[in-house]
């Protein structure tokens, strides 16, 4: 079994295998965005705000205090803000341009598309790039929030609390707070600001962030999340069962809708760790290839499935098939593309993943090694 206790530097693969999860399931959502020919997707994008994204943060939150266990903070950042902005900005002006000229392809040939609901594809700007604008504010802000994390660990083991209490306790005061600020940074400038997505994508992930550095600093809340035994997962099942059935059937909407979604999102990660904790009970090559490669995937999928749907739209008239193909592209181009060039050229690795050829001192292995 993965092992929670891991020390400075050593990974704990089924959270690195969770963490490529998360990021490549994003392909079935993106594939679907612009229609509503299969109902599946609604349900698709609930677990997104719920779960996928939300687990991501709290992982990277997690990874972040690892990190910074064993790097100076200058070097965290140094690190971590070129393995976001560098692809960022090659990656972000590419996808809009090429995103409009399909737009205007397909609005020519309307006919070609009689089932997607083709709007302006390069909209909003950010494009699915938004997660990286929101990453790269937590990751300046995480050496003051990994030291305020570390201190409440400390006075939190003090209390005799059960792990599963304190990370929905916790979620539900986050997510309170979070909101309450930027409800109260909203009224001091002006009241569309907690519309605007990018800030409240801040708002709506800075709790599972937080709890995510918590999580490496607090024993309990690490073997609860990151790997729980069969009677937390049990627990998490009955939380996050309870969860869906109230924002399914009973239409709360405000402050409590957020909180039983952080406390629903949060029992769903603490099942997909108990899941990938048995999955990942070996390393092998390919868990290796698939946890290097999620990165890629999620950065270069979206403009690989537009690229494919607006080539091969006109050909396919079964929309399922053709969003079936849509995915298979979305996955299969990215890992291709990361195979063949990130893994193998150091300059596509630093533009692409923002990596960076590790200093040895030692003779250098035949293949690179690149580091974030």
């Amino acid at each position: 079994m993965t092992q929670t206790n891991a020390s400075p530097g050593e990974r704990i693969h089924s959270a690195d295998l969770l963490r490529a999860f998360l990021m490549v399931s994003v392909i079935f959502i993106h594939a679907g965005t612009l229609t509503s020919a299969i109902p599946a997707l609604v349900a698709g994008n609930i677990l997104a705000t719920l779960f996928v994204m939300m687990g991501f943060f709290l992982l990277s939150g997690f990874f972040a205090a690892m990190s910074l266990t064993k790097d100076r903070s200058a070097d965290f950042l140094r690190k971590r803000l070129v393995s976001v902005l560098v692809p960022l900005a090659v990656l972000l002006p590419t996808n809009v341009v090429a995103l409009w000229a399909i737009d205007a392809y397909a609005r020519a040939r309307a006919e070609a598309f009689p089932r997607l609901e083709v709007g302006t594809l390069a909209n909003p700007w950010h494009l699915h790039f938004w997660f990286l604008f929101v990453l790269a504010a937590f990751i300046i802000a995480a050496p003051p929030l990994n030291a305020l994390a570390e201190w409440a660990a400390r006075t939190l083991q003090r209390r005799a609390l059960p792990p599963l209490v304190l990370g929905l306790a916790l979620a539900t005061l986050l997510t309170l707070l979070s909101r309450a600020a930027l409800k109260v940074l909203a009224a001091a400038t002006w009241p569309s600001l907690d519309e605007t997505w990018l800030v409240l994508a801040v708002a709506l992930y800075l709790p599972s962030y937080t709890i995510g550095l918590l999580a490496w600093h607090h024993p309990g809340l690490r073997a609860a999340l990151i790997a729980p035994r069969a009677s937390y997962a049990t627990v998490w099942l009955a939380t996050a069962a309870a969860g869906l059935v109230v924002l399914l059937l009973s239409g709360i909407d405000g402050p409590p809708r957020r909180v039983v979604e952080a406390l629903t999102g949060l029992a769903l990660f603490g099942l997909a760790s108990f899941a990938f904790a048995r999955l990942a009970r070996e390393h092998s090559p390919a868990m290796a290839f698939v946890i290097d490669a999620a990165y890629t995937v999620y950065l270069v999928h979206f403009l690989c499935v537009w690229l494919f749907l607006a080539a091969a739209g006109a050909y396919i008239e079964s929309y399922a098939v053709l969003y079936g193909l849509a995915v298979c592209v979305g996955l299969a181009v990215p890992l291709v593309i990361h195979a063949l060039l990130v893994q193998r050229s150091e300059i596509a690795a630093f533009l692409l993943n923002g990596r960076r050829r590790k200093r040895r001192t030692a003779p250098a292995a035949a293949r690179p090694e690149f580091v974030r």
